[in-house]
């Protein structure tokens, strides 16, 4: 799906690798979770993404790059049924 619905629906310009500031928290959207984007914040782990309403409090940025996932955030990811 890659964001396209909220791209459309809502009209910003949500894009995985596009970075966000979310209620003063910078990170990157991460993930496409239906109607909302995943966004992992710079200060957690690159596992952790949070979901987040597109238009609530959302600044859209330029591009950047999603962390990889290191071998702890991996096992982890699998263990919570995410990979």
């Amino acid at each position: 799906m890659s964001l396209e619905y909220v791209r459309s629906f809502y009209k910003v310009p949500a894009e995985i690798g596009r970075r966000v500031v979310v209620y003063g928290k910078a990170g990157i959207i991460a993930e496409d979770h239906g109607h909302y984007i995943g966004v992992n914040l710079d200060s957690d782990r690159p596992g952790n993404v949070g979901r987040y309403h597109p238009c609530d409090d959302v600044k859209y940025l330029g591009m950047g790059e999603v962390r990889e996932l290191t071998r702890g955030d991996t096992t982890e990811a699998v263990s919570n049924g995410r990979l």
